[in-house]
C-alpha cells in the first residue's frame, strides 16, 4: 500500500508544476511575459516546496488508503472516497501552512490548493489500473474462503 501511495504522491508532485503553469497561463495579464525566468523559478520553487510540504500528506494518505481499501465495498466507492480524501488532505495541508506562516485563512487563499488537487486527481486517474489491482489484491488476500493467500 505504501508503494502505491508513494508513487501516486510522487507523480502528483511531478504534475504539480504543470498545473501551476496552467494556472499562471490562465490568469496572467497580457502585459507580462509568462515564460520568463521569474516564472521558471516560481515553478521550480513550487516543486521543491510541494515535495517538502506534502510529506505529511504522503503518510496520512498511506494510512487512509488502507482504511479506504478495507472499508469500502465497491470500486466506485473506493475511488470517490480516495478522490475526496486526497482533496481534503491538500486543503488541510494548505490551511496548516497558512497558519504556520501567520496568513489569514480565507476562501480566496484556498485557491492555492486547486493546482495540487488537479495534479493529484490526474495522478490518480493515470494510476487507475494500479489502484484497481491494489484493491483486488487486498480483497483476495482477505478472503477467508481462498486457500491461496496473497501477501503485499
Amino acid at each position: 500500500m505504501f508503494l502505491h501511495a508513494f508513487n501516486t504522491w510522487f507523480l502528483a508532485n511531478l504534475l504539480h508544476p504543470l498545473m501551476l503553469l496552467a494556472g499562471m497561463i490562465a490568469t496572467h495579464k497580457h502585459d507580462t511575459h509568462i515564460f520568463s525566468t521569474e516564472s521558471f523559478s516560481v515553478l521550480v520553487l513550487g516543486f521543491i516546496f510541494s515535495i517538502f510540504c506534502s510529506l505529511p500528506s504522503l503518510f496520512l494518505s498511506w494510512w487512509l488508503l488502507q482504511i479506504i481499501v478495507s472499508a469500502c465495498d465497491t470500486m466506485l466507492e473506493k475511488v470517490i472516497t480516495w478522490l475526496l480524501v486526497t482533496a481534503l488532505l491538500i486543503v488541510l495541508e494548505v490551511l496548516v501552512i497558512r497558519l504556520i506562516i501567520n496568513e489569514r485563512i480565507e476562501i480566496r487563499g484556498l485557491l492555492f490548493s486547486l493546482p495540487a488537487i488537479a495534479a493529484t486527481w490526474i495522478a490518480i486517474g493515470i494510476r487507475w489500473k494500479q489502484f484497481m489491482n491494489l484493491s483486488y489484491q487486498h480483497e483476495v488476500s482477505n478472503d477467508e474462503n481462498n486457500p491461496v493467500k496473497i501477501t503485499e
